[in-house]
């Protein structure tokens, strides 16, 4: 039942909970002192516009599903056998179809450790799918080992 303005400040939902304050936050907290226990929340809807409707309660499944079409985070190794300056490689499928080709991106730390490979890459063969690969060092066994990549469709 909130309408917010335009004035600098009135323009965004806050909610604060306070269990514990303290003696250095006891004024904003209205004097609630040292709590303990928890909080619990469901059933909450924020809305754009003047009319409410009625809470959705999305499927888990379904609702990451949807976020996936638009992100993705997979864990991977390659694994190979190969003479040396021949790439060695693997496909791997999305949980769900992006909804356009997706730009890669190794994880922060997700880089992976290296076993007689070089030159990791991946690139996006569709919506449904990208390719991790390497370069084989010495004629033999390859790999390359907990890797994460990061998949964006993002808008």
């Amino acid at each position: 039942g909130k309408t917010f303005g335009t004035t600098a400040g009135t323009d965004m939902t806050q909610m604060t909970l306070w269990l514990s304050a303290g003696s250095s936050y006891a004024a904003r907290a209205g004097s609630v002192g040292i709590q303990s226990g928890s909080v619990r929340l469901w059933g909450v809807q924020l809305e754009i516009g003047s009319v409410a409707t009625p809470l959705e309660k999305p499927d888990p499944q379904q609702d990451l599903a949807k976020c996936q079409r638009f992100f993705e985070v997979t864990a991977g190794r390659l694994i190979g056998y190969g003479t040396a300056a021949l790439l060695f490689g693997q496909s791997f499928s999305y949980a769900t179809p992006k909804r356009a080709t997706p730009t890669l991106a190794i994880a922060p730390g997700g880089a992976g450790t290296a076993s007689n490979a070089t030159g990791f890459n991946m690139d996006s063969t569709s919506v449904n799918a990208f390719r991790a690969y390497a370069t084989v060092t010495a004629t033999g066994n390859a790999f390359w080992n907990d890797f994460t990549m990061w998949s964006s469709a993002d808008l």
